[in-house]
């Protein structure tokens, strides 16, 4: 795993499914990843998209161990939070407010491409990909399948947690 330079901390992105078969035992499994990635490697941030599922659950995750979220929205704050289902919108709010950061896209994209945008953008600051996916091939760009593809096209190391679910 490569080391954040003058960070001083290991930059963990997140990517994974929208629709979670199994949330608690997704939650934990992702507790368990990154406190585990935290204890080898020194503080954590870690960069999500903000979508909902298991990427708000990751930002989640990653606060309660003390890390630092940053977000990296495909879209302005407004027209992300217009995409997130009801039952997710107070996490939603309540996770991107506690993010130490919050970056906007710099110009606007059509759906899909500003996913995928978004996703290269993380990917770009990652030396690790944290990945709650099903293990199955991309079905369009920007989403899971592509985000972990990309990722091994980069040399970043992926460690996935798998929707328990989907097992």
């Amino acid at each position: 795993m490569r080391n954040a330079g003058d960070l001083g901390c290991t930059r963990v992105a997140v990517t994974g499914h929208r629709v979670l078969a199994d949330e608690e035992a997704t939650a934990a499994c992702v507790y368990a990843a990154l406190d585990r990635l935290s204890n080898e490697c020194g503080s954590l941030e870690v960069i999500t998209l903000m979508a909902d599922g298991a990427d708000i659950l990751a930002a989640e995750q990653a606060l309660a161990i003390g890390a630092r979220v940053l977000a990296i929205l495909p879209q302005d704050a407004k027209e992300c939070r217009e995409q997130i289902r009801t039952q997710w919108l107070d996490r939603f709010d309540t996770a991107l407010s506690r993010c130490a950061e919050v970056i906007e896209p710099l110009e606007r994209l059509p759906k899909p491409e500003c996913y995928r945008a978004a996703g290269v953008r993380m990917l770009e600051r990652a030396d690790v990909l944290l990945a709650i996916w099903n293990g199955k091939r991309a079905h369009g760009i920007g989403g899971t399948g592509n985000i972990v593809e990309l990722a091994i096209g980069m040399g970043i190391p992926v460690v996935r947690v798998v929707d328990r679910g989907d097992v």
